[in-house]
């Protein structure tokens, strides 16, 4: 099968995994690259030139591996984007009654098809929640029931149509197909949380560098997922203003001496700004440097705070919050998260990848990182929308379809 190139698109920078799955439904991994990143701002393309010469060198940097894949499967972070749910009904296709998944992506459809021509959006994600058969409620997969009236309650996510066009119109200039475009806190979740996680209640929160990501799951229902307007830049420019110091600099000092709780810190421990950079040459106090990130974490926090409190989730989340991205390698960030939403916290990593034995064990030490969850899942999302929807045909009963499921542990319809 053919390798899909995959691309977490970030503020600041861009990860790239280019794999294909093998015939025995495992996967390999060719290459794993990362570079920096321009022309986005909050998720966002605001300079469509940087943005394409961006894309430019990530080409031209697989043309130099030996890389010729045409296919690509891209996230998207826009906090224009939307969710909603929906409710939707049909009959049942077949004459006694047995309900097949043509009869599910018969209300995909119908839901497409009723979305207003005049709207600036586009469906990205059609996300079953529930479906009721006849007057049985509340069923997770009906395939293999048998009724004659099939309603199906659904997660829709929508993007803005003057970002998707823009961001296909860059892939066009380097000839590159777009195969499916993934909402980012989607794709972390398709690679970090298990089904049983995903069944007893979990958040997950991506703390990028210009957005925060988040989806809340309960019962295996997508709940809530959304984008904040901050980030892990947020923290380096507050210690900047805060220090009077350089950009630059305020990183490196966050990276290096960076702590989420400021109680754990002595308030006579100090950092000699000099082992950063010479031109600075005085010192700092460490717990007042990690009050600085706490101060801006508790504005992130208490915006995901609200979120939990909108859906009614706090005793509902039994599996607590699983934290990926830059951010939240940040040290502290798990006991911070515990004492500020006062559930159980732990740092995610990528599995629900299954490698192949001829993967290179430097790519798996490179992807098995919390900063790789999006380009992970996005990976595994391409590969089950080339099997699935292209290159097999297969019946919901068939063995490869038993073994698909097994491959892809979670969101195959």
């Amino acid at each position: 099968m053919k390798p899909i190139i995959a691309l977490d698109i970030g503020n600041q920078n861009v990860k790239v995994l280019v794999g294909q799955a093998t015939k025995d439904f495992k996967v390999k991994i060719n290459t794993v690259l990362e570079r920096s990143s321009d022309g986005l701002n909050r998720g966002s393309i605001n300079d469509y030139g940087a943005f394409v010469n961006t894309l430019f060198e990530i080409s031209e940097d697989l043309g130099n591996l030996g890389i010729s894949a045409k296919n690509v499967i891209v996230n998207i972070a826009s906090p224009h984007s939307t969710f909603k749910i929906t409710k939707t009904f049909g009959g049942v296709s077949k004459g006694d009654g047995e309900i097949t998944l043509n009869d599910i992506n018969q209300l995909h459809e119908k839901i497409r098809e009723s979305q207003s021509e005049t709207s600036n959006k586009t469906i990205l994600h059609i996300i079953p929640r529930s479906f009721t058969v006849d007057d049985l409620t509340n069923i997770k997969d009906p395939v293999g029931m048998h009724g004659y009236r099939l309603e199906m309650e659904a997660g829709i996510i929508e993007a803005l149509n003057p970002h998707l066009k823009t961001l296909e119109k860059g892939f066009e200039e380097i000839n590159k197909n777009i195969l499916d475009k993934v909402f980012s806190p989607l794709a972390a979740a398709y690679s970090c949380l298990s089904k049983k996680q995903m069944n007893v209640g979990s958040m997950i929160i991506d703390l990028g560098a210009e957005n925060t990501t988040f989806a809340i799951f309960e019962d295996d229902k997508l709940i809530d997922i959304g984008v904040l307007n901050l980030g892990a830049n947020s923290i380096t420019h507050d210690i900047a203003i805060c220090l009077k110091i350089p950009l630059e600099v305020a990183e490196k000092i966050k990276i290096t001496f960076g702590y989420a709780l400021s109680n754990d810190i002595n308030r006579k421990e100090n950092i000699n700004l000099s082992k950063i950079t010479k031109e600075i040459n005085y010192e700092i106090n460490k717990k007042y440097l990690s009050e600085i990130i706490e101060a801006r974490l508790e504005d992130i926090f208490t915006l995901l705070n609200d979120e939990i409190k909108k859906t009614n989730s706090f005793n509902k989340l039994a599996a607590g919050v699983v934290l990926v991205g830059g951010g939240s390698k940040l040290p502290g960030m798990v006991d911070f998260t515990k004492k500020y939403l006062k559930l159980p916290a732990k740092i995610g990593y990528p599995i629900n990848l299954e490698y192949d034995k001829e993967t290179n064990e430097k790519y798996i030490d490179l992807i098995d990182d919390p900063s790789f969850a999006v380009v992970s899942g996005l990976l595994c999302w391409g590969l089950n929308n080339t099997i699935v929807g292209k290159k097999i045909t297969l019946t919901e009963k068939s063995p490869i379809f038993m073994k698909l499921k097994k491959f892809f542990k979670i969101f195959l319809p």
